[in-house]
This record gives C-alpha cells, structure tokens and sequence, in this order.
C-alpha cells in the first residue's frame, strides 16, 4: 500500500502573505465596528438634539428657557447657539454619511479577472473568466498558483482598507465636530437663558 505524497511545506512568502490576507479582513471587520457604533452614536446625537430643541419650542412664555425669552435676554448668544445646532446638525449628517460609507460594501468595478478568494462577479459578463479561474482549481494547481492569488487579493484588501481608514476618520472627525458645536448650542443657550 503506497502513502500519499507528503504535501510541501508552505513558502514563507505564502505564509506571511496569508497573514498579511487574514490581518487584513481582521482589520476590516474592526473598521465596520467602529462605523457601526459612531453611526449609532451620530444618529443618537442628531435625535438628542432635535429632542432638546422641541422641548425648549414647547416652554411657557415666564420659563427662562422659552426661545422668546433667551432671544430677548440676549440675542447674540441665542443667535450663536443657533448657529452651533444647524452646524452640528450638519456636521452630524456628514459623519453619517462618511460611516456609512465606511460600512457599504464595495463591488468589484472594471474588471474582469474573477478571484477565487473574493469570488464576486457579473455573471453576465464575467461567467466565462470566472469558470476558467476555478478550472485551474484541480490537483495540480501549485503553490505558485495560491500565492499568485493572495496577492492579487492582498491589492484589492490593501485598497478596500485605505477607502475604509480615510471614511471613517472623516466621519470621526465630523462626529467630534458635530459633538463639540452641540457642547457649544447647549452651553450658549445656558448662559442666555441664566443671564
């Protein structure tokens, strides 16, 4: 009875390449955590502030929180924290709209070249490319082969990673703005209403 041949032991390119592929993905899904919570926390922000806006709408004429009474009391510090809430409102649909870009996924566009280790394609113009890549797929596809292919796909990770980091510290840093002239809104009409 023969004993199968033993399979080579796998090139150190190979190796740090398939490390290089699973930190990657790793990354990745860190990444569309972290959008995740700053979407909820940027649309809990926006939600917040259209809370305490209508809760000073609905004041009485005599509370020192009524709108007509900060207003009169001091006009440029209303006038002030207004321009604080439609700035951080918008801040806020920014960091929105940048986390959840962070978090779209991404269609492979212009290309033709179907991957096995991120097997997306336009069947409809691609099937013919994709059923020549996975043919290759049989006993005698080589070490050169997969790393071939982790490489390939090491270049489109690389590219998803930097469109995620430059989304999503647009939308931190428009978050952190938003957060800060909200601070300044509720802080201004503070002062106005005390005054």
């Amino acid at each position: 009875m023969s004993t199968p041949p033993e399979e080579p032991a796998e090139s150190p390119a190979l190796e740090i390449t398939k490390a290089g592929y699973a930190n990657a993905q790793d990354v990745i899904k860190f990444i569309d955590t972290k959008a995740s919570i700053a979407t909820g926390l940027i649309t809990l922000a926006i939600g917040a502030s259209l809370l305490v806006t209508q809760w000073l709408a609905e004041r009485e004429a005599t509370s020192h929180f009524c709108p007509n009474v900060v207003a009169t009391r001091s006009p440029t510090l209303w006038l002030l924290a207004q321009m604080f809430l439609v700035v951080g409102t918008g801040a806020g649909a920014l960091a929105l709209h940048w986390a959840i870009a962070t978090i779209r996924p991404r269609m492979r566009t212009g290309r033709s070249r179907f991957a096995i280790l991120f097997p997306q394609y336009d069947p409809s113009q691609h099937r013919a490319a994709a059923v020549r890549t996975l043919a290759k797929l049989n006993p005698n596809f080589t070490r050169e082969g997969e790393l071939r292919e982790y490489k390939s796909q090491l270049l489109n990770v690389g590219a998803a990673l930097f469109a995620k980091m430059s989304n999503l510290k647009r939308s931190l840093g428009y978050m952190e703005f938003q957060f800060l002239a909200y601070a300044a809104a509720f802080t201004l009409v503070m002062l106005a209403a005390i005054s």
